[in-house]
């Protein structure tokens, strides 16, 4: 199914054309309101050291959402919007510039009344009601050919554009023109097939690796698999589960080998330098436009596949780095408090944070910061191993000795365990204070509120104020150390005169 196409998407591609015309003139003007003179960024606005605090959940109280903020000792609230995507390999991309969100731009204002930094998060959503989505999300999204991934980037630009113009009229902080789209991110050149296009490419590998899953015999497992609910104690039928698996299979395939020409190693750098192009010439004009700091924020396993780092200000990461293998130890209260494991997981983030540190000297800027645009756990037992694993199935090492032995997991249906994730969450700061220059510009985490019912619809949910309390909570303030502060010019309008881009007015 395709969408009917507006007038307004229409216009051209982003190289040309009267939309790009009309910005350049505009942004020359909104530059010199700003006293900026364009080029690598403005600048000019204090360090406001360490970003830290989170997006939240639907909080039907936004002055008691950031009193709580400020009262838990955080200093930053994070705000998204989506573009909509439809069929994964076309330019259908669904965003209306009349509508721009006038719930987040009520976010912005009221949190910079009370001195919280805003960071503004741009995202994708693919549309999972299309069959031809069916398996994929939206870190696949990929254009089928140069003219349709030209056209995908004219929607796009207009997209982050519009919302640039209104995150420096509202004085934001730092802005992501984008999150976890690695088949369109991933831009350096390679010598090898990526090694997900090439797994994904195996079939007899992963009908191998579904066998297996599907001979543990556990009704849970099928029923998570299969998408059914089922009370059953003992074993369900796996027709259900098994075809679900099957065509995965074949939807994964059929997507390696399109975004790969084939398995075409040349057609993959072709189209990465396209790609390229098309990112450094939109962080170009958002430049022109917005004076804050930039950033991209890329899925912890694509940091070094993006080659337009050194054309942003902030790394940004979604860091879901799993920091261990298995589920040991057995029970979940033997994490509580316990020190050992959160040295363990220090050990891992230090060998994450160097390989971060490693990169900004390789960009040669070893002053640039990282921004943890997502940091987010489950609060149930395994919450470590995969954490960006809310729901669904996984088959793991049995255990820590060695043994070949695998067993299926069902995440949801793992006991809760909160002190994992606090101890992950400490072990970050722990190991993030050993790095000079300082790595970290900012840790937002996914999400926070102060409902404790936004449990029942959020599993990563970190509730402020609950009691007995999280001890995420007590984690996150951990990270601080000392580096928090306000926002500049509470309860006033920074960005105000500043023109709207299209239209004129305030939005």
């Amino acid at each position: 199914m395709r969408i009917n196409r507006r007038p307004w998407l229409d216009a051209g591609p982003t190289s040309g054309g009267p939309w790009t015309t009309m910005l350049r003139s505009l942004a020359a003007v909104a530059l010199l309101v700003a006293g900026c003179g364009g080029g690598g960024g403005c600048g000019g606005a204090a360090d406001p050291g360490l970003l830290l605090g989170g997006i939240q959940v639907n909080e039907p109280d936004m002055s008691a959402w950031h009193r709580e903020l400020l009262r838990q000792g955080m200093n930053t609230v994070s705000l998204t919007v989506y573009a909509r995507q439809q069929l994964w390999d076309s330019a259908d991309l669904i965003f209306d510039p009349d509508q721009l969100g006038d719930d987040v731009v009520r976010e912005m204002r009221a949190a910079r009344s009370v001195g919280l930094h805003t960071v503004l998060v741009l995202r994708l959503a693919l549309d999972q009601s299309l069959e031809g989505n069916r398996f994929l999300w939206h870190g696949m999204v990929s254009p089928r050919d140069a003219v349709e991934l030209d056209a995908w980037f004219h929607r796009y630009s207009r997209f982050v554009l519009e919302w640039a113009v209104v995150a420096e009229r509202e004085g934001v902080e730092a802005l992501a023109i984008g999150s976890e789209l690695a088949a369109l991110t991933n831009t350096v050149r390679i010598d090898r097939l990526p090694d997900l296009e090439s797994y994904y490419l195996d079939e007899a590998l992963r009908r191998e690796e579904h066998s297996r899953l599907l001979a543990s015999g556990d009704a849970r497992l099928r029923s998570a698999l299969s998408g059914t609910e089922s009370d059953a104690e003992g074993p369900i039928g796996g027709s259900a589960a098994a075809e679900v698996l099957s065509a995965e299979v074949a939807a994964h395939a059929a997507w390696a080998r399109q975004v790969t020409g084939g398995a075409d190693l040349a057609f993959v750098n072709g189209r990465r330098e396209h790609l390229e192009r098309n990112w450094r010439r939109l962080i170009e004009d958002v430049r022109r436009v917005y004076s804050g700091r930039l950033t991209y924020a890329a899925n912890f396993d694509q940091v070094e596949q993006v080659a337009f780092w050194d054309a942003l200000d902030l790394i940004g990461v979604n860091a879901y780095y799993p920091l261990r293998e298995t589920l040991a130890p057995a029970e979940p209260n033997a994490v509580a408090g316990n020190p050992l494991l959160r040295d363990d997981f220090a050990d891992r983030w230090r060998g994450i944070l160097m390989g971060l540190d490693q990169l900004r000297v390789r960009l040669a800027r070893p002053q640039m910061q990282v921004l943890v645009t997502e940091l987010g756990y489950t609060g149930r037992r395994g919450s470590t191993v995969q954490p960006w694993a809310g729901e669904g199935v996984a088959l793991l090492p049995a255990g820590d000795g060695g043994s070949a032995a695998e067993r299926p997991v069902v995440w949801q249906a793992q006991p809760e365990a909160p002190w994992e994730r606090a101890a992950a969450i400490e072990a970050l700061g722990i190991a993030a204070r050993e790095i000079a220059p300082p790595l970290l510009a900012g840790v937002l985490y996914w999400k926070l509120s102060t409902l404790p019912r936004h449990r029942e619809i959020e599993p990563f949910v970190v509730v402020l104020g609950d009691q007995p309390p999280d001890p995420a909570v007590a984690a996150l303030r951990s990270l601080a150390s000392g580096r928090l502060t306000v926002a500049d010019g509470a309860n006033e309008d920074r960005g105000a005169g500043r023109p709207a881009l299209a239209g004129g007015g305030s939005r």
